[in-house]
């Protein structure tokens, strides 16, 4: 009898351990990273549907074997390289800051220096692609479609990497 009853009590014993056992532990999701190399895939205008994936145009790099790109980096710092005048001859802005304005539905690129930037609406941001739509600079709402104005590109798509 002695020994139903020690294996009674032990038996309870597991039995509270394990249904005292910690939960399992749910999955956390990932959010989008804007940190990393972004380069210009697509860009589409003022004039364009720019919801419309078939009104954008591809990118155009001054260079064939090298690509348009910014990388923003984890302290807020953001270096761009352009090649417009030929893959030997960059242009790079490397004294700029990025940060985030509504909760991050906005970006902002300013120039440390001169306390000036743009500022980018996020369209899209996963883990493949960013799509940006540039509404202000300097301070200054950028216009709406206007026929008087010159061309300019307001969307862009670019790809990680």
């Amino acid at each position: 009898m002695k020994l139903i009853s020690k294996l009674a009590v032990a038996f309870l014993f597991v039995v509270t351990l394990v249904s005292c056992s910690k939960d399992e532990e749910q999955p956390t999701v990932e959010q989008p990273s804007l940190v990393g190399k972004w380069t210009f895939e697509k860009q589409a205008g003022f004039y364009d549907v720019a919801e419309d994936p078939s009104k954008y145009v591809d990118y155009k790099h001054g260079c064939s074997t090298t690509k348009d790109f910014r990388i923003f980096s984890a302290d807020t710092k953001v270096n761009e390289t352009y090649y417009w005048n030929g893959c030997d001859n960059p242009n790079a802005y490397t004294n700029l800051k990025w940060g985030w304005k509504e909760a991050g539905k906005k970006i902002f690129i300013e120039n440390v220096d001169s306390k000036r930037g743009d500022v980018y609406e996020v369209l899209q941001l996963d883990a493949t692609t960013l799509k940006l739509k540039w509404v202000e600079r300097y301070g200054t709402v950028l216009p709406q479609k206007d026929a008087n104005k010159a061309m300019s590109y307001n969307y862009f798509i670019f790809k990680r990497g």
